[in-house]
């Protein structure tokens, strides 16, 4: 018996994962909430388990999103890149599993905020989660991500008015590629 590739199994849960989100009752506040706990045990195990090469790579798109004049999607992809190395830096396969669900629906969730948005402030978030993490110091990273994390909420609940974010499902949203 052979195993499938790991790499092909990726992208097939991928697009299985994406047309999970299609068929409609994940919820924005779903979303949100794997996203907070999963991500920050990322954070923490980032701190304990980085190398020079994850630092690298997790710095990378911090600096390249200081370009505020780039198109949003452009700086919302800088912004998954950062979050995604973080969770490779983790080195938890099954966390890193987990935050690609989160990470697929993210298109859509912003969405919701993403002209809300202060991108100096996020990037000044992201500096403070990739310094503590280059610190290896896992309390400050999960402080700095649970601080980043409490914005992204204010800003989502502020542009979500009266709606709950229990309500909308990610399906109902459209891709923040086509929000002008």
């Amino acid at each position: 018996m052979s195993l499938p590739d790991a790499d092909e199994v990726a992208l097939q849960l991928s697009d299985a994962i994406q047309l999970w989100f299609r068929a409609g009752n994940v919820t924005v506040q779903d979303v949100d909430e794997a996203r907070a706990m999963l991500e920050l045990q990322c954070v923490s195990l980032a701190a304990r388990r980085r190398t020079d090469e994850d630092l690298k790579a997790i710095l990378r798109p911090v600096e390249r999103s200081r370009d505020y004049s780039m198109d949003i999607a452009d700086w919302l992809d800088l912004d998954l890149e950062f979050h995604t190395t973080i969770c490779r830096a983790a080195k938890n396969k099954i966390l890193e599993l987990a935050m690609t669900a989160v990470h697929l629906s993210r298109p859509a969730t912003n969405s919701v905020f993403v002209h809300e948005l202060d991108r100096s402030r996020v990037t000044e978030q992201h500096q403070a989660i990739y310094e503590a993490i280059a610190a290896s110091n896992p309390d400050a990273a999960a402080a700095a991500f649970t601080d980043h994390v409490d914005y992204l909420a204010h800003v989502r609940l502020t542009a979500l008015e009266s709606r709950n974010p229990s309500s909308i499902t990610v399906a109902s949203l459209p891709d923040v590629r086509d929000v002008k």
